[in-house]
């Protein structure tokens, strides 16, 4: 009976160990979601794509693509910041890029850099027809939606879209690996500074 009992508290024992490491790899794993989540906000979904198709070693090197890329900038905005509070100026260029942001979206765009009052959108696609017609509509849809709020907001001569610009064609894309290639060169200097006389 002894021994019976003293098996069962091990057993409870190694239960009471396991649960616990379950507890911590759960703690973890919804870490790591809390993670993906916020990053997700500003790591372009091209990225994500290739993080989640090889998430042990994702392929981050520069390859040639064809892509449509469109340029997006705010007339005025010089004259805006001056003219308004940086709260109020805030507002707008949020107000406006959250709906634009949906629009791109939309259109299979991934926002490749920002600048202020500034957008870079990427659209890429295996047939270049699509991410030049993606890229089309976003415009389009990004001066609608741009006269839309204007009006709702009763602005109608001071925030005007600049330049809307889709372009198409080759282009590097991929990512840029500043502390890999930092270390390198620091490599080939002191290899270099260790064969000098």
């Amino acid at each position: 009976m002894e021994a019976r009992e003293l098996n069962l508290e091990q057993l409870l024992d190694q239960l009471k160990i396991k649960n616990k490491k379950l507890e911590d790899t759960l703690h973890r794993v919804q870490m790591l979601e809390s993670i993906q989540s916020h990053m997700s906000k500003f790591v372009p979904r091209s990225v994500q794509n290739l993080i989640k198709d090889n998430p042990e070693n994702p392929d981050l090197n520069k390859h040639e693509k064809n892509i449509s890329v469109l340029f997006l900038d705010i007339a005025g905005y010089t004259k805006m910041s001056e003219n308004n509070s940086r709260k109020k100026l805030n507002y707008l260029i949020e107000t406006y890029f959250s709906e634009f942001l949906n629009i791109i979206v939309e259109n299979n765009g991934d926002i490749n850099e920002t600048a202020g009052d500034g957008l870079m959108i990427l659209f890429q696609d295996a047939t270049p027809q699509t991410h030049a017609m993606n890229a089309v509509c976003a415009a389009v849809g990004i001066h609608k939606q741009t006269m839309l709020i204007n009006e709702s907001l009763l602005i109608y001569h001071w925030f005007l879209l600049h330049s809307i610009i889709p372009l198409k064609g080759l282009c590097q894309i991929g990512t840029i690996k500043p502390i890999y290639l930092a270390a390198k060169k620091q490599s080939k200097y002191q290899e270099h500074k260790t064969k000098s006389p």
